[in-house]
């Protein structure tokens, strides 16, 4: 039997995309495996709220920042004689109207999806309620594929998979240079890395790029550059 990834990706971006094609197929899917009306339009209503949810609080994080930007700007700008300017405007999520647990409930219709006899995997895959097939992986191919937060202290955090490698390797290049410096190897992740700032005490800006390590020599291809403030 072939082997699968988990049906419920790990990335942020990756979530969304499935609750957009989960929600496409459900209203005709959810029926043919035996879910009743009902049952069909509460799920709907979870779907529809998933997504909303996030892009909600993507928006929000955005406003913070925009937020913060402004302070800093107020706090830190340069004394011209104007007043300063008003905050970015905010909106305010959506108000839930589904049960709590929503993360629940999609498991648990899954679940129910899995036992009913007219399951196939081709309905499980349309419905992303199985992982897609993992293929033989090619050294030369390889490439991280992380997610990379900033926090306190010039650390920087990663969370991926190791793709069974033996390490990623992390290389940082600082805003307004060409040299990468390496700043250290993660045998395991989610895991973190301390940069040291050029000028110890301030915040900086780079970019960090990763790559696999198999018996001590790096293979594959390099990462994106991930953009980091380290501060």
């Amino acid at each position: 039997m072939s082997q699968r990834y988990n049906y419920w990706p790990q990335r942020k971006g990756d979530q969304l995309i499935w609750l957009y094609n989960c929600l496409a197929v459900w209203p005709s899917l959810g029926p043919a495996l035996g879910f009743t009306p009902a049952q069909v339009t509460a799920f709907t209503l979870v779907l529809t709220q998933m997504i909303a949810m996030i892009n909600e609080t993507d928006q929000c994080q955005i406003a913070m920042k925009a937020i913060n930007d402004w302070r800093e700007q107020v706090f830190y700008g340069a004394m011209d004689g104007k007043e300063a300017p008003p905050p970015p405007s905010i909106t305010t999520p959506s108000t839930p109207t589904a049960n709590n647990g929503y993360f629940d409930q999609l498991k648990q219709v899954r679940l129910q999806a899995l036992a009913s006899p007219d399951y196939t995997t081709a309905i499980g895959e349309a419905l992303g309620f199985v992982g897609p097939e993992k293929q033989p992986l090619n050294p030369a191919l390889a490439e991280p594929d992380f997610k990379v937060v900033a926090s306190s202290d010039y650390w920087v955090n990663f969370k991926g998979s190791l793709q069974g490698f033996d390490a990623v390797k992390v290389d940082y290049q600082r805003k307004g240079t060409a040299n990468w410096e390496n700043i250290g190897f993660l045998t395991r992740t989610p895991g973190g890395l301390q940069i040291t700032p050029t000028v110890p005490g301030t915040a900086e800006t780079g970019v960090v790029r990763c790559a696999f390590v198999e018996d001590n020599e790096t293979v594959g291809q390099y990462s994106p550059n991930y953009p980091v403030t380290i501060s």
